[in-house]
């Protein structure tokens, strides 16, 4: 079976403003969010999630770039050796043309690449991984994963578990409706909308992204009023 598209790792406007950023080449992966490919990839999504997604947001809202996100992760479904194989292949590439590089795998998904991350960091020692997910065993096991920064996100249903993680110094996501607060439950808050680079974020602070798209109509209690 053959899936087409272009490729896997490919930019957004929020990853341009990351390069200018940063000194770091910033690349990301977008697959079909939640049950579009007919299979479940944000196995933790709420309901206040999956309306508020921001997949069909910029590029996402032409037809082509949807079915090239359903074909990678049709990819990934049927053909996993195979799938992990072009990734590894892309990586590399870009770990040679770039001298510190930012990957983020999850653009929308919330995959575990754990296993995957700490043996290609082997390969690539120049890269710099980070993710969002609301995955609570992804977030507690990328600590001891080289080079890997996971930011939990929070929903309308995983409260409770925000403030565990941030007890322990995972930065946790949070959407806003307004104007970002200065704190929340007591955590600084820190602008996410300046760039996607969360590996640079210090410990144990709130990740403050104001509602965007479709999240400005929530009233699930996905975006905090």
């Amino acid at each position: 079976m053959k899936y087409k598209y272009n490729y896997l790792l490919g930019k957004s406007p929020k990853i341009y403003k990351s390069d200018k950023y940063s000194d770091y080449e910033n690349f990301i992966m977008y697959l079909a969010p939640y049950n579009l490919s007919g299979t479940n990839i944000c196995p933790n999504a709420s309901a206040g999630c999956a309306a508020a997604c921001l997949n069909t947001a910029g590029m996402g809202k032409f037809d082509s770039v949807q079915k090239a996100r359903v074909n990678r992760t049709l990819h990934y479904v049927n053909d996993r050796v195979g799938f992990l194989q072009r990734l590894t292949a892309e990586v590399l590439y870009h770990a040679t043309l770039h001298r510190k590089i930012a990957l983020r795998l999850n653009g929308t998904s919330d995959l575990n690449f754990n296993p995957f991350i700490k043996k290609i960091s082997k390969l690539a020692p120049n890269v710099v991984w980070y993710d969002y997910t609301k995955n609570l065993k992804t977030a507690i096991n990328s600590l001891s994963t080289p080079n890997y920064h996971v930011t939990f996100s929070r929903s309308e249903t995983n409260e409770a578990d925000c403030l565990k993680m941030l007890s322990i110094g995972i930065n946790v996501a949070v959407v806003f409706r307004n104007k970002l607060p200065n704190k929340w439950k007591g955590f600084e808050v820190i602008d996410g909308d300046k760039s996607d680079t969360r590996f640079l974020d210090k410990s144990g602070v709130v990740v403050g992204l104001t509602a965007k798209g479709l999240a400005k109509k929530d009233r699930t209690g996905f975006v905090v009023d």
